[in-house]
């Protein structure tokens, strides 16, 4: 989450500056110039960590921090390269306007930007004043930001979410989540 937080961050920031001219590749090493430390340092001293408990006299110990420092140096190395690649390769998706799902067969007819809320003249209140007028009715409808979805509007996913919401502070939705919980663990067990 830091690599693809901090990658939005630099496309933001190179959106507000007017450098369009940017590649993914370069806004990628960028990214990597100050995501890439803190992921560094972190995962180091993970390693270390975890290599110095590897000298412990107990066998079970032992083998545990092996394998959690190993772990860590392998989660590291498919951080910086294969993740850095496949989030390069979701943005080169994303601005050819592909969806989300099925992105080799089809492309989205309404443009979807990653950033809506930089449009000029963009409504304050949601951050996106695009509409669909491909409905049948003729009457424009707000358009959601998930590509796969990208006939949905916004209004309905914000009932969905906040009753979704509602029923899961209901005290009896949540015993009932509490009970197959427990009876999951019962079974497990």
């Amino acid at each position: 989450f830091i690599i693809a937080g901090e990658f939005q961050q630099q496309i933001k920031d190179n959106l507000l500056k007017g450098n369009k001219a940017k590649t993914a590749a370069e806004i990628m090493e960028e990214t990597m110039k100050h995501a890439g430390v803190s992921i560094l340092i972190t995962s180091l001293t993970d390693f270390v960590a975890f290599g110095i408990g590897s000298t412990t006299v107990l066998p079970a110990l032992q083998a545990f921090c092996l394998y959690a420092a190993f772990g860590v140096f392998f989660v590291f190395a498919l951080n910086i390269t294969f993740f850095a690649a496949c989030v390069v390769i979701d943005h080169k998706r994303a601005t050819s306007n592909r969806p989300d799902c099925c992105c080799c067969c089809c492309k989205l007819k309404t443009p979807h930007p990653m950033f809506p809320e930089l449009i000029v003249g963009a409504n304050s209140n949601d951050g996106d004043d695009r509409t669909d007028t491909d409905n049948n009715e003729g009457n424009p409808t707000k358009l959601s930001y998930c590509g796969c979805c990208h006939k949905i509007p916004s209004e309905l996913s914000r009932k969905m979410f906040k009753r979704i919401g509602e029923a899961m502070a209901n005290f009896w939705v949540k015993l009932a989540i509490v009970l197959v919980a427990l009876g999951m663990l019962i079974f497990s067990i």
